[in-house]
């Protein structure tokens, strides 16, 4: 890791150059920046700075929660990309393949946070993922949906049926069973 650099060049909105030392925070990523804002939030005499800043650290951190509770589990990646290959109408080969590994790649960085559905067409991540691996939109079943609980896969296979569980992780049914 390098240490203090030049890596920004900073203007103001209209154009003109900045003068003196400034030094940029990311505090989406870098929890020290993101308490270094809070400190500076905390001790700021303008009181609209702080109150900006306080709104600002809270959303990050409420985006933060919303990123990690939509994380899925290998386990979980894996039943739902095979279910979804598995239903698959009329279509083989190569196409598959690229669907089953852009869609799996897909799930394991941003996750599913509203689940997985198709109408008479699929939801938009995973009708691009098709697009680009060639597939149809007419090669998806229609009025299906698939959402992920922090124990598991359940999948709605057409218009009014029942809920199936595809994965269901064992310790947690173990802790459901004793009430914990």
């Amino acid at each position: 890791m390098k240490g203090l650099y030049d890596k920004y060049i900073i203007t103001k909105v209209d154009g003109t150059p900045v003068e003196g030392f400034h030094f940029i925070l990311k505090p989406e990523s870098d929890p020290v920046a993101f308490d270094a804002l809070a400190y500076y939030a905390k001790w700021t005499h303008n009181n609209q700075l702080a109150v900006d800043l306080w709104y600002k650290l809270g959303s990050i951190r409420i985006e933060k929660i919303r990123i990690e509770k939509m994380r899925l589990s290998v386990e979980q990646v894996q039943v739902a990309v095979a279910w979804w290959v598995g239903v698959l109408k009329e279509s083989k080969g190569e196409s598959v393949q690229q669907f089953q590994d852009a869609l799996t790649q897909y799930l394991l960085e941003h996750g599913a946070p509203d689940g997985i559905h198709t109408d008479y067409q699929p939801c938009s991540f995973l009708g691009d993922i098709a697009e680009a691996a060639g597939l149809s939109e007419l090669a998806f079943p229609i009025k299906t949906s698939m959402w992920f609980h922090d124990h598991g896969v359940q999948v709605g296979h057409g218009h009014g049926a029942p809920i199936e569980t595809l994965y269901f992780r064992e310790s947690e049914k173990e802790c459901i069973e004793e009430g914990k």
